[in-house]
């Protein structure tokens, strides 16, 4: 659908990639979303950050890319995670979920740096529109 989004949202992903490595995108991500909502730690209890948040980081790059490619399987699959948030974590805001994504997307721009053009914030912007929108149609159902 949005296949020069998908390009640039890709090589950005992998650019900040060959820049930093995994466990340091993950840490600086954790540590963006953990400023925006100390609370959500909570969340997080009885895991090991340093194991899970690269595979987290991991899982919500695959996320955005579906959202791009795969805008059909995208809704249903960030439904059944806003769907098994809830009943595993507790997980009831979908806030929470906003500001994951858009600490990803900070956590990239911040790590290509120079690098980072209006191309890139366009791309982005939409794929992170796309994503709210299945969080806000998700949370309708299975927040409500």
């Amino acid at each position: 659908m949005f296949d020069d989004h998908l390009l640039v949202v890709q090589e950005s992903i992998q650019q900040a990639r060959n820049l930093r490595s995994l466990d340091e995108l993950a840490a600086a991500l954790f540590e963006r979303f953990f400023n925006r909502h100390p609370e959500a730690n909570l969340f997080f209890e009885g895991f090991d950050l340093q194991q899970v948040g690269p595979l987290k980081f991991c899982k919500i790059s695959d996320v955005f890319l579906d959202v791009l490619k795969f805008p059909s399987y995208s809704e249903s699959s960030v439904s059944e995670e806003v769907w098994r948030h809830h009943q595993v974590h507790e997980v009831q805001d979908r806030e929470y979920y906003f500001a994951l994504a858009e600490s990803y997307v900070d956590t990239v721009r911040a790590t290509l740096g120079d690098a980072w053009s209006s191309s890139h914030e366009e791309c982005w912007s939409d794929a992170l529109m796309g994503l709210k929108r299945n969080v806000d149609l998700a949370s309708s159902e299975h927040l409500a």
